[in-house]
């Protein structure tokens, strides 16, 4: 078992690299080190309301860390971590993706603008 310096480092570097909250980093590798749970166990774990800990599973579902329990849909089972952390970093890339095409639309909105003052400014002769 991991201990609890290198979960709190692991935790940060997944907040900090996959743009996640610490909890839903620490919900995500304690089922990883302590097995399946449901939510109310997750929140027992991290000393977080079970509110906070429901909050935490919704998202590590939406983002592909953790499944439900075929056999019980309040049992949480981690994905392997590198399906898990490939999934974080494929949402991550998309959301990159999305904002610099975004971004290049703004920069030619601006140089095309920007292009006929530049045409007609005044140039001094030397």
């Amino acid at each position: 078992m991991p201990s609890v310096r290198r979960i709190a480092e692991d935790a940060k570097t997944i907040s900090i690299e996959f743009n996640v909250s610490e909890h839903v980093a620490l919900a995500y590798l304690t089922l990883v080190s302590e097995g399946d749970m449901k939510a109310d166990r997750i929140a027992e774990k991290l000393g977080i309301s079970v509110e906070e800990a429901q909050s935490c599973v919704e998202v590590m579902v939406s983002k592909g860390m953790v499944i439900r329990s075929p056999s019980d849909g309040d049992v949480l089972q981690p994905l392997h971590p590198r399906m898990a952390i490939t999934n974080l970093y494929k949402i991550l890339e998309e959301e990159n993706r999305l904002m610099l095409k975004q971004k290049r639309s703004v920069a030619d909105s601006l140089s095309k603008r920007l292009s006929e003052p530049f045409e007609n400014r005044p140039v001094s002769k030397r």
